[in-house]
């Protein structure tokens, strides 16, 4: 093959590797297929009860990142406020991993146990 060809080729291949500088967020139902999503919303409140014990996910869409985890037992609700640091289960207050803000797309997925 010619090096003219070769060079070329290597170049067509550099830049088909490249076509996207923005990171996609990888959904967490990629790293775990069982994980079911149970709500989802931009700038409100979200919610889920537990019909069973598992673990509850709180994900944010638009950065890829993890603003909750934690267990929940059967009956309990867990509440994500918008645009805050605050959340509840069943009406008490939980720590989030960061604070959520009111324009990005958040997931609440559970893992049934």
């Amino acid at each position: 093959m010619h090096r003219g060809a070769i060079a070329l080729m290597g170049g067509v291949l550099l830049l088909a590797g490249c076509q996207s500088s923005k990171p996609i967020p990888n959904e967490p139902t990629n790293a775990n297929p069982n994980l079911k999503m149970v709500a989802e919303g931009t700038n409100k409140s979200l919610s889920f009860k537990a019909t069973h014990p598992g673990e509850l996910y709180a994900y944010d869409m638009d950065s890829g990142e993890y603003v909750y985890r934690g267990h929940l037992s059967p009956g309990e609700q867990f509440v994500m406020e918008p645009d805050s640091a605050n959340a509840t289960i069943d009406k008490q207050p939980v720590s989030l991993i960061r604070q959520t803000n009111s324009h990005d797309n958040y997931r609440l997925y559970f893992l049934e146990q």
